[in-house]
């Protein structure tokens, strides 16, 4: 009777912590918002000291599994009398970060880092192609603060960029084995070190074409991705749409 009493307390014990755990995923927990608010408010009087704010109540958003705030910029105002408004995610259950600042994304020059963008892609692809001769297409992508450098600047090495560049590189697969792209993929990284890019990660698709479209449609076939300062490992290749070749 005793066992059959423990084994029952066990198994509500599991049931309410599974309870738990699936409501929390979805709605989060009034202990973990106070904590996200909190580290919100720290991390506002740390990065931000020459201005004040107030923060919303906040809301959990489950895509991103965490709280989203709304901090307001107190005794500023835009043109029309605005006040300005900023959105922050923070997330982490007992360790919160701030981990989308609202503040730094409005003071991004879009315009400037897709210029630079572009200059990279043309220093770059030249290279790339010369070594691979699958080589189809790659984009870049950096982020540069307003005001940091003249609109006229024109792409070099040692700019200082708010964070590493991310490179999207497209190989064209269609008579690809897995091997060849993987091979393909090392080479790519080789250069791009060798040429001194301060990347974050180098992301690369082998794409298969539909020679019937002459280019026009195509599709996944590979995919790999490595980090800066390590080596494309072939377990983290991944094969796709195999029933379409």
């Amino acid at each position: 009777m005793k066992k059959r009493k423990l084994l029952l307390i066990a198994v509500m014990i599991v049931l309410i912590g599974a309870v738990f755990y699936l409501y929390n995923g979805f709605n989060g927990n009034p202990f973990s918002k106070y904590l996200a608010k909190q580290e919100l408010k720290s991390y506002l009087k740390e990065t931000y000291p020459d201005k004040e704010f107030t923060v919303s109540d906040g809301f959990y958003n489950f895509k991103d599994s965490g709280y989203v705030f709304t901090a307001v910029e107190i005794g500023s105002t835009d043109e029309d009398g605005n006040v300005f408004e900023y959105e922050f995610t923070v997330t982490g259950f007992m360790n919160p970060k701030v981990s989308r600042d609202g503040i730094y994304e409005a003071n991004l020059d879009h315009d400037l880092a897709s210029r630079l963008n572009d200059q990279i892609v043309e220093q770059l692809s030249p290279l790339l192609k010369d070594k691979v001769e699958t080589f189809y297409h790659m984009e870049c992508y950096i982020e540069v603060l307003k005001g940091k450098y003249p609109d006229d600047v024109k792409w070099r090495k040692d700019l200082e960029l708010e964070k590493p560049i991310d490179f999207f590189i497209q190989i064209d697969s269609t008579e690809q084995s897995a091997e060849e792209f993987f091979k393909a993929s090392q080479t790519i990284q080789k250069i791009i070190d060798e040429e001194g890019y301060d990347y974050e990660a180098i992301m690369i698709n082998g794409i298969m074409f539909d020679e019937e479209e002459e280019h026009e449609d195509y599709f996944l076939k590979y995919s790999i991705a490595v980090d800066k300062g390590e080596t494309f490992k072939k377990k983290d290749l991944e094969k796709h749409n195999e029933d379409m070749y």
